[in-house]
């Protein structure tokens, strides 16, 4: 054991302080509803958990969820841990595989930096990841995966790389992106045949999934990503807006964390061009060593982002994070080399300051969320409904996880039927919202209970003569209502 502890002492700090750094988030922050989607893979793993199936509602072999190792993984630990509810279960993997994942992303910044470059990402690592263990959702799995994969990749174990590299596919369906760039690597570096044979391994580790998914579900490819296919038609998105996000964020990654002007231009020359200045310095550096897939991924992931132009969530920024703080860390390393001690560390202390004081706000909040007026909606709805009542809902997330309830899924993430209804035909003005309702699905489909947004019943069925007779509002919080289905 001390042989252990010994050889591997900088690893096991490494782990631990990430580790420190997550429950301090999770336990010290108030903060439990961040987002939506991650109930609708807590109501996965619990109909799998419980024998129910991978269903989303029992008897509905649908594919909305996009992360099946996660999820697979997620009903393991719940089927085996019973008494932890569902939310915390997760927190506690994801405070394990984001630790794990620190490890990784560590050992692969010593094989390209120097070792003090390497403690200084992953400690911005440490404090900037954090908060992806409330959003509850498979980022720090990708990261464990995804820099396992990067590892064993540029240490020359090339079949350990390939497996890891599948399970990160089946983690987010996005990493085929990264796959098909370590594909480009492995033809530059091993060859065609041997490349050939790598790629069959990493096919044979996703074949059961895809033979099973095939064989359950109809298709190995998620609803919920189908229904993405058609974003254009159901939100109303400014064209090029997943890139405005993704700088947006690029911007805010250090001291634009706590330095952030509503002055675009100013934030534009203040946060993100020195940190795009620091990027380009990593870039250089890595290609000149040879490792050219770090900067490539997430260049490539922007460039794909901005031209399908996604809802950008959080955790799809925080999967890059990791591979931009590698670059500006890169790029501060090509920087101190050629100025005083002092500057050195004032650049230094300004890339820390930001992830430190992101960390702490986070931690120390006692704000549980956005979506806490939907869980009180869903609870309302939960104490009256009847078991075989049915609940119109957008954001299914939290309603579908507290209510249990057969869903009318008026997005379409669960129910292929619902994207027939966009684009929207009949009248309904768009005003500032990010998406409509269609109001001749909820005619035909007449669930017991609706939840939604006010604004979204004002602008398309509050002057509506069936929907007045046919609907009244028994519960409003923040803007978030339930409306009943008349007797």
């Amino acid at each position: 054991m001390s042989t252990f502890v010994t050889r591997y002492r900088t690893e096991l700090l490494v782990m631990a302080g990430t580790c420190i750094a997550s429950c301090l988030t999770f336990f010290g922050s108030a903060l439990r509803y961040p987002n939506d989607d991650q109930f609708i893979l807590f109501r996965y793993i619990d109909n799998i958990a419980n024998g129910s199936g991978f269903v989303y509602t029992v008897g509905e072999r649908v594919l909305g969820a996009t992360t099946p190792l996660f999820t697979l993984i997620g009903a393991a630990a719940r089927f085996l841990i019973p008494d932890v509810s569902t939310p915390d279960l997760v927190a506690v993997l994801n405070i394990v595989f984001l630790s794990l994942a620190a490890v990784f992303f560590y050992k692969l910044a010593c094989a390209l930096v120097s070792k003090r470059l390497a403690f200084l990402s992953v400690a911005i690592f440490a404090l900037g990841l954090a908060r992806t263990i409330p959003e509850g959702m498979e980022t720090p799995l990708f990261l464990l995966t995804t820099f396992a994969s990067l590892y064993f990749l540029y240490t020359g174990r090339h079949i350990t790389a390939s497996v890891l590299l599948a399970l990160s596919v089946l983690t987010r369906p996005d990493a085929a992106l990264i796959a098909l760039l370590i594909g480009i690597h492995w033809l530059a570096k091993v060859g065609v045949a041997r490349t050939v044979r790598l790629s069959l391994i990493a096919t044979a580790t996703l074949l059961p999934w895809l033979a099973f998914a095939t064989w359950y579900f109809g298709s190995f490819v998620p609803q919920s990503l189908l229904t993405k296919l058609h974003s254009s038609e159901i939100y109303l998105m400014p064209v090029l807006q997943a890139a405005q996000v993704q700088l947006a964020h690029v911007s805010r990654m250090y001291w634009g964390a706590f330095f952030d002007p509503s002055n675009i231009p100013l934030q534009i020359i203040v946060n993100l061009l020195p940190v795009l200045a620091l990027a380009a310095l990593g870039t250089w550096f890595f290609v000149r060593k040879g490792a050219w897939l770090l900067p490539a991924i997430p260049l490539v992931y922007f460039v794909s982002f901005s031209l399908s132009n996604p809802i950008i969530f959080p955790w799809y920024l925080s999967e890059m994070e990791p591979f931009w703080i590698l670059l500006s860390v890169a790029g501060v390393g090509v920087v101190l080399a050629r100025v005083r001690q002092k500057i050195a560390f004032v650049l230094v202390l300004l890339l820390l300051s930001g992830p430190a004081f992101s960390f702490f706000r986070l931690a120390t909040t006692d704000d549980p969320g956005s979506k806490v007026p939907l869980f009180n909606a869903a609870s309302f709805v939960r104490e009256r409904m009847d078991p075989r009542d049915t609940v119109g809902a957008a954001d299914i997330g939290i309603v579908g996880y507290v209510t249990n309830a057969p869903l009318v899924d008026f997005i379409g993430l669960v129910s292929p039927d619902s994207v027939a209804y966009y684009p929207i035909e009949q009248p309904c003005p768009e005003g500032n919202l990010f998406y409509r309702i269609p109001p001749l699905l909820l005619k035909e489909s007449k669930p017991a209970w609706v939840i939604a947004n006010e604004e979204h019943i004002d602008s398309c069925f509050k002057k509506e003569e069936w929907f007045q007779t046919t609907y009244a509002q028994v519960f409003l919080e923040e803007r978030i209502g339930v409306w009943q289905l008349r007797d």
